[in-house]
């Protein structure tokens, strides 16, 4: 006879029963998994969106923070469009966005390392590059940002809010002007930055040196009248291209051609540089008299030779006793090159730019000085005349967006941009 085994019918059922445990355990760890995975998805969005709302308001803030008409510090104003901007813009879980006072600070950005200085004077419009906004998801005065199985597993923290904080940081940066377009500088002349500021040539207290002339030296008597401030006469800038300790300019045809040559500098005299030149650009310079560079720039200013009867310059200042030439006034842009203290602007050699200038020529010599004098020019400056000179010829006209990332030489730049 047969024998039945009457425990199979026992034995599946347990087995079924074990695999019904198994999968059940099985999707709980996949809806575990799955939850957080839109929590991390959740998160990660409301970084996102939370940068974008910080960007904006940044932005704002830095746009604001400078009158240019002054210019001054205008720190209310700025915190007011950062959060105006902020409330205008939408986060995941949050309607509009709050920013507080506390969340906006002001301060010196410094393109050069990355560092942001609060404890400047904010006061100082030429100091005060940098707006900082924080945008908090912490549930104080926006909610977190919201977690379902993370609230629930009480993994955020706080399982009463059932989310997680999200901190957000954007700087907005509204410096000098470091994008000029072609034509936009006059002449091949390169200035010396460690000339203009003390702070390794990027400094901050350009408009006040510029008040005392650098290499000094005296307009020709007879040539314009000398010794009135109130004429821009007195005491004026020599520009010395000689390899000495006294060099304070260099020569450059804003190309990366090893050599300088005269017609390439002729060129710039004619139509100013070729392309566009931005701070961090490398450009070759050269050094010495350039004999015949200096008597075309003179006959550019005072319209004479190849530019007989179209002079560059303007009869500004009344005329000194037994004057022979009315021309006295020629307000040029130049390009500010790297320290050049042991370098002496070496043919061959490229060298970074870092901004420009805003620099009024008085005299052009010929032999045996060949010089070129004038003074730099700060929109700030105490002297109403400089200030006129810079707003009539070097600002930049309503509407175009001048690109900051040059040093503080006295060009400041009207787009902001964001740095971090």
């Amino acid at each position: 006879m047969r024998r039945v085994d009457v425990n199979v019918g026992v034995g599946r059922k347990r087995e079924r029963g074990t695999v019904m445990v198994l999968i059940a355990g099985s999707v709980v760890v996949l809806l575990l998994f799955g939850a957080l995975a839109l929590d991390v998805g959740l998160v990660w969005s409301t970084r996102t969106q939370n940068q974008n709302v910080d960007d904006a308001a940044a932005l704002a803030a830095a746009n604001h923070m400078i009158d240019p008409t002054g210019p001054s510090v205008t720190l209310a104003e700025a915190r007011q469009k950062a959060r105006e901007t902020a409330l205008l813009n939408e986060s995941v879980g949050e309607g509009p966005v709050t920013v507080l006072d506390s969340d906006i600070t002001f301060g010196f950005y410094d393109l050069r390392d990355g560092s942001f200085d609060t404890g400047v004077d904010l006061t100082d419009p030429d100091v005060v590059t940098g707006a900082r906004v924080n945008v908090r998801r912490d549930g104080t005065d926006n909610s977190e940002s919201p977690a379902f199985l993370a609230g629930l597993l009480g993994l955020t923290g706080n399982p009463a809010r059932r989310g997680f904080t999200v901190n957000n940081t954007a700087i907005g940066y509204l410096g000098f002007d470091g994008d000029f377009f072609p034509g936009e500088f006059d002449l091949p002349i390169a200035i010396d930055s460690c000339n203009l500021t003390s702070d390794n040539g990027c400094g901050d207290d350009f408009c006040a040196n510029s008040q005392t002339p650098d290499n000094p030296c005296l307009l020709s008597p007879g040539a314009q009248q000398v010794g009135d401030a109130s004429t821009g006469a007195g005491d004026v800038t020599c520009l010395d291209f000689s390899p000495t300790p006294d060099q304070n300019a260099c020569w450059t045809d804003f190309g990366d051609d090893p050599t300088v040559s005269t017609p390439s500098l002729k060129g710039v005299v004619d139509n100013g540089n070729a392309g566009d030149v931005g701070a961090g650009d490398y450009v070759n310079l050269d050094n010495g008299d350039k004999t015949s560079v200096q008597k075309y720039i003179a006959e550019a200013m005072y319209g004479e030779g190849s530019f007989s009867g179209n002079p560059r310059g303007e009869d500004r200042y009344p005329d000194a006793v037994g004057t022979t030439q009315s021309i006295d006034s020629w307000v040029v842009k130049l390009p500010v090159v790297e320290c050049q203290d042991t370098a002496h602007c070496a043919g061959g050699d490229n060298f970074q730019i870092t901004g420009g200038v805003c620099f009024q020529v008085r005299e052009v010599t010929g032999p045996p000085d060949r010089l070129v004098k004038g003074r730099f020019l700060c929109p700030d400056d105490p002297d109403p005349d400089v200030r006129d000179l810079y707003e009539s010829h070097c600002a930049d006209p309503p509407g175009d967006q001048d690109r900051p990332g040059g040093c503080n030489f006295g060009d400041r730049a009207e787009q902001v941009v964001l740095v971090e």
